[in-house]
């Protein structure tokens, strides 16, 4: 039994009469009836009572007519699933990140996404840069928003997805609060709050590289927290602390963030996925968020 002998039976079932169900079929009725015949033949029942003037269902009929129907609605639905996941339309996608990026461009990004894309299922992952890298080579992401380390693996594909400017986070209680900007120079006596320097060597030289232009040698207190645990530090007058723009935009008690004048480097982010990933969705999504990136560089 296959699907071109139940479309044959469906329209025979349909019209109860050879003769038209064939023209519907743009078949002539002999081969049509040598179908029929065939499939009785390998189900061992008869479908039709046929006579001189009528034709109509046996029982053995009238129940192959309704799971026939819905053997072909499911195989036609099917087939568009698959070619829609073919297109990259369809299917999940499990997405790592970094929490600077959740908190800043990344929700604008995936709702334009899921607006053109209904019918993808995300899942999203708040992971370190290090564990998505580890992530995507076990093939446990789909893609990742990184911020990168000196090099990343050469096999990942990667590219720019956004960049933005630090500021400086301080106590609420401390003098420099009230001021509307802050220049390096002014920390000169004070604790900053900075990640060890195994995590992201690279930038970490280049921070320490700006500070010392700037005739700034604050005291640094090495901590491996996140940002939001961070600031609750710097809440509690421990010290200060590097924060990107995307984060300082959400409030904080008894923290006040304040531009700063001197240069230093972008916080750069980055999209990267497996090399051999030859999804057309992962393809799509990649495309979708690089559509409105923009790129900056401030050197110091």
């Amino acid at each position: 039994m296959d699907l071109r002998q139940l479309r044959h039976f469906l329209a025979v079932a349909k019209a109860l009469h050879f003769g038209k169900a064939a023209i519907q079929l743009h078949i002539s009725q002999p081969p049509l009836s040598q179908s029929i015949r065939k499939l009785e033949d390998e189900l061992g029942a008869r479908l039709f009572e046929r006579t001189s003037r009528s034709v109509s269902l046996t029982a053995a009929g009238k129940y192959l007519q309704e799971e026939a129907q819905a053997i072909l609605d499911r195989t036609t639905a099917v087939a568009k699933h698959v070619e829609q996941m073919g297109q990259g339309k369809e299917g999940q996608l499990t997405i790592g990140t970094i929490g600077p990026v959740l908190e800043g461009p990344l929700p604008y990004s995936l709702r334009h996404f899921k607006e053109k894309n209904p019918h993808v299922d995300i899942s999203l992952q708040q992971l370190t840069t290090r564990n998505q890298l580890q992530a995507l080579l076990r093939q446990e992401l789909d893609v990742g928003f990184v911020r990168p380390f000196n090099t990343i693996d050469s096999r990942l594909s990667h590219t720019r997805y956004a960049r933005e400017s630090y500021v400086m986070a301080i106590p609420e209680g401390h003098p420099l609060a009230k001021n509307s900007t802050l220049s390096l120079k002014e920390i000169a006596n004070e604790t900053l709050l900075i990640f060890p320097r195994p995590t992201n060597t690279g930038l970490y030289d280049a921070i320490i590289t700006c500070l010392h232009r700037a005739g700034a040698t604050p005291k640094l207190l090495h901590t491996a927290l996140l940002k939001h645990p961070t600031g609750a530090l710097v809440a509690a007058g421990l010290g200060f602390s590097l924060m990107p723009e995307s984060l300082a935009a959400i409030p904080r008690p008894g923290v006040v963030h304040l531009p700063i004048k001197d240069k230093l480097p972008i916080v750069e982010y980055h999209l990267v996925w497996t090399k051999n990933n030859s999804s057309r969705l992962v393809q799509r999504f990649v495309e979708a968020m690089l559509e409105k990136t923009t790129i900056q560089q401030v050197d110091c």
